[in-house]
C-alpha cells in the first residue's frame, strides 16, 4: 500500500515529509486534512514560497535534532488546536 493510500486508513494529525518533495505530493497531503512539516536539505527560498502556497504548515531547512522536530509538532498541534499525542505512542 501506497505513503497516500495508507492515508485514507490511518487519518494521521501531523505528516513530515523529508527530502525535496514534489508539490503534488504536498496538495495530496493538505487535502488529506494532515498537518504538513517539510524538511528540506537546501535553502531555495522559492521552493519553501511554492511549499507554502501548496499547503506546508512548517519548512525547515538543513538537519534538525529530534528534539526539534518534537518542539515543532508540538507547535503545529497547539496553533491548529489539536491535542498533541500521548509520550507513549510517540517514538
Amino acid at each position: 500500500m501506497g505513503a497516500l493510500a495508507a492515508l485514507d486508513q490511518e487519518a494521521p494529525q501531523v505528516v513530515i515529509v523529508s527530502g525535496t518533495a514534489d508539490l503534488n505530493l504536498y496538495r495530496a497531503l493538505r487535502s488529506a486534512k494532515a498537518l504538513l512539516l517539510a524538511l528540506v536539505p537546501e535553502e531555495d527560498r522559492a521552493k519553501m514560497l511554492e511549499a507554502f502556497a501548496a499547503g506546508v504548515d512548517d519548512y525547515q531547512v538543513g538537519s534538525i535534532s529530534r528534539a526539534e522536530i518534537a518542539a515543532r509538532v508540538c507547535a503545529l498541534l497547539r496553533n491548529a488546536k489539536r491535542p498533541p499525542p500521548s509520550s507513549e505512542s510517540s517514538a
